[in-house]
């Protein structure tokens, strides 16, 4: 079995408050095996980017876990997913 390198773990993302939020993503859960390659479809609008700029650590996750590389991105600075893009992206 492969090691996992991208975990998604019941990840949500919402950027406002109140009834004006958008949720631009909601309950994504997905592992990537490392070594692997994954295409990512879907309409506009669906959280694409979203999801990627997770991933990336350019942006946070209002809920759940984004793992890349066996770290919690949300456990880490700014510098830290900054240096983790660096060295294994």
């Amino acid at each position: 079995q492969e090691p996992v390198a991208i975990t998604l773990d019941h990840v949500g993302k919402r950027y406002g408050d109140g009834p004006e939020a958008v949720h631009a993503l909601t309950d994504v859960s997905l592992e990537i095996p490392a070594g692997q390659f994954v295409a990512v479809m879907g309409p506009s609008g669906s959280g694409k980017s979203t999801m990627l700029n997770l991933i990336a650590g350019i942006d946070t996750a209002t809920s759940g876990r984004v793992e890349v590389a066996g770290r919690d991105l949300g456990r880490l600075s700014d510098d830290a997913r900054s240096d983790l893009r660096l060295e294994k992206m």
